[in-house]
Order: structure tokens, then C-alpha cells, then sequence
């Protein structure tokens, strides 16, 4: 049985709620991709529908870029306001490791909303 030991957790625990605030911006611009695309699909609009699904996809991948830009120059400070203390350096690796793999789940959140709603065609 492994052991994780209590500094991990709560290091884990530091940088849990900034990753949340991430993916919850991430999805909320899949949100909004599907009213924009429902708006679209009512009108029967195939051109505007498929420039706002293109739209979206390139938005989230600057949305991600930008996120990896201020994780990376910013994490530290953010930490160390949420009060981190001598645990600051398994945060940031913490951080840096699932920043840098969110990628991969936000745009599967926001490409599932582009394809769930453009079912209903």
C-alpha cells in the first residue's frame, strides 16, 4: 500500500482551486459556442454554423494559451497568496503538470458541445 503523505494532499489542495477556475472559463465558452450555434441551426444558417464552431475551436486554443502564459508566469504569486508556505515547490510542480495537460480536457469539453449541439440539425 502507498502511503501519499500530507504535504502532497495539501499541495494538491492549493492548486485544485485555480485549475477549477480554468476549466470552468473553458466551459463556459463552450456554453456560449452552443447558443451561438443553436441561435444558427434556428435560422438554418450552415455557413454561420460552421463559422462558429471553427470559431470556438480557435478561441479555445488561445483561451489555453493564455492560460499557460499566466500559469506559468503567475502560479507562484497565486500560491503563495493562497498561503502555500514551505509546500510552494510540490504546488508548482503539481501545477505546472496540470495546467500543462489541460489542454486535452478543455477542448474535449468544448469540441463535445460543438458536436452535441450540432446533432440536433
Amino acid at each position: 500500500m502507498v502511503k501519499i503523505s500530507d504535504n502532497a494532499l495539501v499541495a494538491v489542495g492549493f492548486v485544485i482551486p485555480v485549475f477549477l477556475i480554468a476549466v470552468d472559463l473553458g466551459s463556459g465558452l463552450g456554453s456560449g459556442a452552443t447558443a451561438a450555434i443553436s441561435h444558427f441551426i434556428g435560422k438554418r444558417n450552415q455557413k454561420y454554423i460552421d463559422i462558429s464552431a471553427i470559431h470556438t475551436i480557435v478561441l479555445t486554443i488561445i483561451f489555453f494559451i493564455i492560460i499557460a502564459i499566466i500559469t506559468f508566469l503567475f502560479l507562484k504569486p497565486i500560491l503563495i497568496i493562497l498561503g502555500a508556505g514551505n509546500i510552494i515547490n510540490m504546488a508548482l510542480d503539481y501545477g505546472y503538470i496540470i495546467f500543462g495537460d489541460s489542454f486535452f480536457l478543455i477542448f474535449s469539453s468544448v469540441a463535445y458541445d460543438i458536436l452535441r449541439v450540432r446533432e440536433w440539425q
